[in-house]
């Protein structure tokens, strides 16, 4: 009887202290007072350069590089496909990012810093593309949100193509959002669903045909419905090397 009373409570108090840290990055719901953030490092030098993130002088991710909108990931990226962010403090926060010995925490030096002003009760994804000699950083708040109607999915686009005027984007034949120039994105909005679909870009104004003929394509064979999904063009138009040739990718926000 004492044992049996003994595992009660050591279940009691471990929940206590479970629901004392209930925030996890998964969850789809904001921590009163706090801003929600990914890093979506779209940065497509010609060797991959495995990096870590400091925010405000305190590190926050693990050595990853190029493409990978982290944590989480998405489709044609690094990482899982789960919509994680990190809980940061409102108001202006500085990220650092620097490169490390391969397989290291070890810092070799910094590529690039960026100061953002993130507001309470918000998410965001922090896009940071082109190469290490000019990168840009683009804020973008993920205000998407779940459809109500089945058959739907709740998607933007953004242009991190750094030698494009503008792209058109294309879901298989039909034009989704058009002129989007590089480091712009377009408001959520809503797409019919598919299981299996190609997403792709054409120089901005050309005429619609076969995805292989596109600019860069990519075809995404998941169940979209209700999901809420960030679209990126990334890489170099004419460039055909594999790791920095045009792609598409696709980040997830829940």
């Amino acid at each position: 009887m004492k044992k049996y009373i003994f595992y009660m409570l050591a279940a009691v108090f471990a929940l206590a202290a479970c629901e004392k840290n209930t925030f996890k990055t998964t969850e789809h719901t904001y921590p009163d007072g706090f801003a929600l953030l990914k890093v979506g490092l779209f940065t497509m030098d010609s060797i991959a350069k495995t990096q870590l993130v400091y925010n405000n002088g305190v590190r926050i991710s693990s050595p990853f590089a190029s493409p990978y909108p982290y944590p989480g990931g998405g489709y044609n990226t690094g990482g899982g496909t789960g919509g994680d962010y990190f809980k940061l403090n409102a108001g202006v926060n500085k990220f650092e990012f620097y490169t490390t010995n391969q397989g290291t925490y070890n810092l070799v030096s910094k590529l690039f810093e960026t100061t953002q002003t993130l507001e309470a009760n918000k998410k965001y994804t922090l896009y940071v593309a082109d190469t290490a000699t000019s990168k840009a950083a683009v804020l973008a708040p993920d205000n998407g949100t779940t459809p109500v109607d089945s058959g739907f999915a709740n998607i933007r686009f953004i242009n991190l193509v750094p030698n494009s005027t503008a792209v058109d984007f294309y879901q298989n034949n039909t034009l989704l959002k058009g002129n989007i120039k590089y480091k712009e994105f377009t408001d959520f909005f809503n797409m019919p669903s598919g299981v299996a679909d190609t997403f792709s870009i054409r120089i901005a104004g050309s005429a619609p045909g076969p995805a292989i003929f596109a600019s860069a394509y990519y075809r995404l064979a998941i169940n979209t419905n209700k999901r809420i999904l960030s679209f990126i063009s990334r890489g170099y138009l004419g460039v055909v090397d594999a790791t920095r040739k045009a792609n598409v990718s696709v980040a997830v926000n829940q």
